[in-house]
């Protein structure tokens, strides 16, 4: 996975790096609307449960290991999870998820 961390900072302006059945394949980061459609559900979600938190674009791990990475539009979590994960400079490690789970990055 460092190989592939490292390939993708490497992409080209405006590109990122998948692995698609087995094969690195660059692909266009997205454009038009939608940024302006997550940014809309995220407020809407947010207002309607004050107590949760959207982090955008964010990387995760997946698998019983962590071994897959998984690139979301966004994620959804509690505001205490949010501080542990999402803080600047934090070093809390946040619960153990369930097998299969995926995991903040």
């Amino acid at each position: 996975m460092e190989d592939f961390d490292e390939l993708e900072a490497r992409a080209p302006a405006g590109m990122w790096l998948e692995l698609v059945a087995g094969r690195l394949e660059f692909k266009p980061q997205l454009v038009g609307d939608h940024s302006s459609i997550m940014n809309r559900l995220s407020h809407e979600l947010v207002a309607q449960r004050g107590d949760l938190r959207f982090h955008p674009n964010r990387r995760l791990q997946s698998g019983k290991q962590g071994q897959d990475r998984v690139r979301a539009d966004g994620v959804l979590t509690s505001r205490d999870f949010s501080s542990v994960t999402c803080g600047a400079n934090t070093e809390p490690t946040p619960p153990a998820p369930e097998p299969g789970a995926l995991r903040l990055q």
